[in-house]
């Protein structure tokens, strides 16, 4: 009996403590389970939100073609635009390309561009350092190195826009455009095939100076030249070279100018014989 007493007692005692908690004789609501339930919703739209994260920036990430010294590559764009990457160079576009937006790409070094016409008219933009070439479907050469940058058309049409003053300028088949940031510069009639053989693995020098094919040897080889003395550079030479291989360059200059080229490390030096 005495058991009995004391478990109505402590019953009784609970109910008590029941109605002092619940005074609105709403039914109580578990605490624990909701914060449960809330944690695993949360758990979801987290696990939603991220996933949806991830895909948009692995189809919206940029992707990156590049060329060693003395390599050259061709490749097709999202669009089906072709481009001819010469040695030592990188070109930057996003992966993938909408119908509508402006198809943009952003060059360091030298590339020839085909560039295929859309039935939407959407318009083709290489950016370089000192500014923008802007066509629908045509084919040209850019050049941009050192602080130079240099554009020469073969076909169609192209718009030229200074970084800085935001000059404009179109250009026509033949021509080639020379810009700065702040300059632009145009030579009315250039020789476009020898400026673009480089894409055949073939170089022309038409009068060239050492000085200027220095330059092409340190962009496309990675090799820096050295004067015995400043008259070897101002040498001339006129040849057309088939392959792209330094070593036949150099045996070549020796016989044509009667100097020796010595290959030591990153550096040629050139002196008379």
């Amino acid at each position: 009996m005495k058991n009995r007493l004391s478990i109505e007692n402590k019953k009784d005692a609970f109910d008590a403590q029941e109605k002092t908690n619940n005074v609105s004789g709403r039914p109580l609501i578990s605490v624990i389970g909701f914060s449960n339930r809330f944690r695993r919703v949360a758990a979801v739209l987290i696990l939603i939100l991220t996933g949806a994260s991830l895909y948009f920036l692995s189809n919206n990430k940029n992707l990156e073609q590049t060329t060693a010294y003395g390599e050259s590559k061709n490749f097709v764009l999202p669009d089906g635009s072709e481009v001819s990457l010469n040695a030592n160079s990188g070109l930057t576009t996003t992966k993938t390309w909408d119908k509508t937006s402006s198809r943009e790409v952003w060059l360091k070094g030298e590339a020839f561009f085909h560039v295929k016409h859309t039935s939407s008219n959407q318009h083709f933009i290489v950016h370089t350092d000192n500014g923008d070439v802007e066509v629908l479907g045509t084919t040209f050469n850019v050049y941009n190195r050192g602080g130079k940058t240099q554009v020469v058309l073969t076909s169609g049409k192209v718009k030229i826009i200074t970084s800085n003053t935001k000059d404009t300028l179109l250009l026509l088949p033949g021509e080639m455009a020379e810009l700065s940031k702040t300059k632009l510069h145009v030579s009315k009639t250039v020789n476009t095939e020898k400026i673009t053989s480089w894409k055949k693995n073939v170089l022309f020098f038409d009068n060239t100076s050492l000085q200027e094919i220095a330059v092409l040897i340190k962009d496309n080889y990675g090799y820096k030249v050295v004067w015995a003395n400043e008259n070897i550079k101002k040498l001339n030479f006129t040849y057309t070279l088939v392959g792209n291989d330094l070593d036949l360059l150099l045996n070549t200059l020796e016989e044509a100018l009667d100097i020796k080229a010595k290959l030591k490390g990153n550096l040629i030096y050139i002196d008379s014989k």
